[in-house]
């Protein structure tokens, strides 16, 4: 079962700390008392016009999905006469020429010269450090060629994964101000539920066996929500104990 939920997914700041409820969730800053508490996380809508964005995550945390689906959105708001939009899976190449071909020979990476703006979104920088070893480098002297005020990056990349020296050389680029890195926060708790209603499952059911098996660090992540959904929509319950959950 693969499905496309209708999340809202939050990002919180390097600077910052992702607050979870007692359960393991993301605690929701859409909650009623959210504003009294200090929670930093913000929608990628809130973020969006910042000039060089660098969008971390854990394995499995929906960064892709959740990319593509602010891409989308993009596309549909804001792409005018004046604003292009692209998209390059980094993953796709397996050469330096072939991906500084897949930018700079595009129509919109050549509209720049003609004053249209261009968001570009580079997906999986760890998925193609393997095979282009000198990404980093590749890329920022992709972005010297552009005027920087016309170009409007955003880079996602496994934490673990990400140099930090290329945000150093984004900063000296975009000047520091500019260039701002977010981490992808968990699931919330809204968001479990209704991918099991989604699903076809007895939401509140589902939830209440989470709970009892304390699994909500499980199901905060996409892969393993996924693993969860399918687990229960089969057997209509969670194996004995935590540790078999786990195990399987």
């Amino acid at each position: 079962m693969k499905k496309i939920f209708p999340w809202k997914r939050f990002w919180c700041p390097s600077e910052g700390k992702i607050q979870l409820d007692d359960s393991g969730y993301l605690f929701d800053p859409e909650e009623e008392y959210a504003k009294y508490y200090d929670l930093n996380v913000v929608s990628f809508a809130e973020i969006e016009n910042v000039p060089c964005l660098i969008l971390l995550g854990e394995p499995g945390i929906g960064k892709t999905q959740a990319v593509t689906e602010e891409v989308r959105r993009f596309e549909t708001n804001c792409q005018t006469d004046k604003v292009n939009v692209l998209t390059i899976e980094l993953k796709e190449y397996g050469s330096e020429d072939r991906l500084e071909r897949a930018i700079c020979e595009s129509r919109e990476w050549k509209d720049i010269e003609k004053g249209k703006k261009l968001y570009l979104f580079l997906d999986g920088l760890d998925e193609v450090k393997i095979r282009i070893s000198h990404v980093s480098s590749l890329l920022l002297s992709i972005f010297k060629k552009a005027s920087i005020d016309k170009l409007f990056v955003r880079v996602t990349c496994r934490t673990d994964d990400w140099p930090w020296s290329f945000s150093d050389n984004l900063k000296d680029l975009y000047k520091e101000n500019n260039v701002k890195v977010y981490e992808m926060a968990p699931l919330r708790e809204c968001d479990v539920h209704k991918a099991a209603q989604i699903t076809g499952i007895d939401a509140e059911k589902f939830m209440k066996a989470i709970e009892d098996k304390q699994a909500a660090p499980l199901a905060g992540k996409p892969i393993t929500l996924t693993f969860l959904l399918n687990l229960y929509k089969i057997d209509r319950q969670f194996p004995p104990t935590s540790h078999n959950i786990y195990e399987k």
